[in-house]
């Protein structure tokens, strides 16, 4: 069973991320991350980029429940050229 964690805010989870080695980057999607119908309530898509032998650890340091305000998902790190290709409308950046 994952254990769920909550962020406080979307700094936070990125001071998380930066702490930890394992993970090299993350995705910020959804309307967030398209920039587009944001508003003070929106919650912020999150997707992880790490290394394939970190991916038990990862989902059970930052896994988050579904409906979260900082809803945490988690990718391969070698499907990440596919899901970070150009023109799906996120926003990618290192950590």
């Amino acid at each position: 069973m994952l254990r769920q964690v909550a962020f406080a805010d979307f700094d936070n989870l990125l001071e998380a991320t930066r702490l930890d080695g394992r993970v090299v980057g993350i995705v910020l999607t959804g309307s967030r991350g398209r920039g587009a119908f944001v508003h003070p309530a929106s919650d912020w898509d999150v997707r992880l980029v790490v290394r394939d032998e970190d991916m038990s650890e990862c989902e059970r340091r930052f896994a988050t429940p579904h409906g979260a305000l900082i809803e945490v998902g988690r990718l391969f790190s070698y499907g990440f050229h596919r899901t970070g290709s150009v023109g799906l409308g996120d926003r990618v950046g290192s950590i």
